[in-house]
């Protein structure tokens, strides 16, 4: 969905009269996806609602700041809870690991940035916590399947 939302914003960059119903296409598309998600069972239990209510607490302490490393004891400090658990609820609700949702989420920065023209990769991948260009490239490339200076010039 996250790839759509990328792909919609280019074309709306370069925008042209007959490509109109193409877009409207996409954006009801990403609505659908966005209502999907967003469904609410009113008959799930106490136990889900407090899990969900844990991750929602990991997830934005981890999105406060993406450019720091914050470790699983700081994470599960901020989050009221013991490392082992809150990352076994994590990856029982989110089907990935903590480490690998800041990944997701500073790549999609990472996309953002590129997106509205920033230009040095190297500041970019420092920006948002990884060591080098070449670190934050390689975890462009796994997750997208391109790099970032690729996807920069338009190359899918």
């Amino acid at each position: 969905m996250y790839l759509q939302h990328l792909y919609l914003l280019r074309k709306l960059k370069n925008l042209r009269h007959k490509e109109n119903l193409e877009i409207e296409g996409n954006v009801l598309n990403l609505f659908q996806g966005v209502l999907n998600l967003d469904r609410r069972d009113d008959n799930v239990s106490p136990s889900i609602r407090k899990q969900a209510m844990l991750v929602a607490r990991v997830k934005r302490c981890i999105n406060c700041d993406l450019s720091r490393n914050i470790g699983l004891v700081e994470i599960a400090e901020q989050a009221y809870s013991s490392p082992f658990h809150i990352s076994r609820i994590f990856k029982e609700n989110t089907g990935i690991g903590i480490n690998q949702y800041r990944n997701q989420q500073r790549l999609r920065l990472v996309s953002l940035k590129l997106l509205h023209g920033f230009k040095d990769l190297t500041i970019l991948a420092n920006d948002f916590g990884y060591s080098s260009y070449t670190h934050s490239s390689y975890y462009y490339k796994k997750y997208y399947g391109n790099t970032p200076s690729q996807f920069r010039h338009g190359i899918n």
